[in-house]
């Protein structure tokens, strides 16, 4: 049984879970000369999203940037909300690490006091667009923008799901497949053009086909877009739960798109 306390009592029963494997500002490399804030406020990435048959498969590729530098191009944006679900970010890093963090949280906190029922999927879905709303005075006022890329496994479903929320906090609740970013555009319309040509939907693809369109998505962005870099990082969503896609795994899906062997 859930007891309800003060925030510090709260963050200190939850805060080593809950924050475990989020990234620290401190990791981020120093730049060089400037402002502080010019160093931590990056933006510019691809995210992209693709349901399968066992789930769903989301990457991102590794480029931070500010003020039209390289900060990384070894910065990983994709956060673990709960044993199913993952938020990657777009936009400033600032403002959604700490979302991430607080969002987390929440989903701990949530499960503990439901105890075995999962969360819903929608519900989750409109906790992360009500942050992103509540950002939006920072938006418009600093342009500290952040978007939202949201995967899980629905359990009540048995199938994958996929949420882009916008910077204004809206989001589609219908999406077999979706990106975000400054890339997003090219990694979707990738996606549209090779679903054509296997002549498949998403939700009928292998986790090995899904693996192979997100790394042609990304591969795609990352040839128009400078602020999408060649570091790739994916994870995979099933009724098991997250599990990372290893680095050997991805460079050999990379050669692999690269020489052609995608559609064979």
């Amino acid at each position: 049984m859930f007891i309800f306390g003060t925030p510090e009592e709260i963050f200190g029963k939850f805060g080593d879970i809950a924050f475990a494997g989020l990234k620290d500002f401190s990791k981020i490399p120093n730049m060089g000369d400037g402002d502080i804030f010019d160093r931590i406020a990056m933006h510019g990435t691809t995210d992209v999203a693709i349901v399968n048959r066992e789930g769903v498969i989301i990457a991102t590729d590794g480029r931070a940037s500010a003020e039209h530098r390289i900060a990384t191009d070894d910065f990983e944006k994709m956060f673990l909300l709960d044993r199913y679900s993952i938020m990657a970010i777009a936009g400033v890093p600032l403002v959604g690490i700490p979302m991430a963090k607080m969002l987390r949280t929440r989903f701990s906190i949530e499960a503990y006091d439901h105890e075995t029922i999962h969360l819903p999927t929608e519900t989750k879905a409109n906790f992360i667009s009500q942050m992103i709303r509540n950002n939006i005075g920072l938006a418009l006022a600093h342009k500290l923008i952040v978007e939202v890329l949201f995967a899980t496994f629905d359990n009540s479903s048995g199938s994958g799901r996929v949420f882009t929320i916008w910077p204004d906090g809206n989001h589609d609740p219908n999406l077999n497949y979706g990106s975000c970013g400054s890339g997003g555009n090219t990694a979707k319309l990738t996606l549209d053009i090779l679903l054509r040509v296997l002549r498949k939907k998403p939700q009928d693809l292998s986790i090995g086909e899904a693996k192979g369109l997100i790394i042609s998505a990304l591969i795609e962005a990352n040839r128009v877009d400078s602020a999408t870099g060649r570091r790739i990082y994916m994870k995979s969503i099933t009724k098991s739960g997250v599990e990372d896609i290893g680095v050997e795994e991805i460079r050999e899906l990379v050669a692999t798109v690269e020489n052609g062997g995608l559609l064979s």
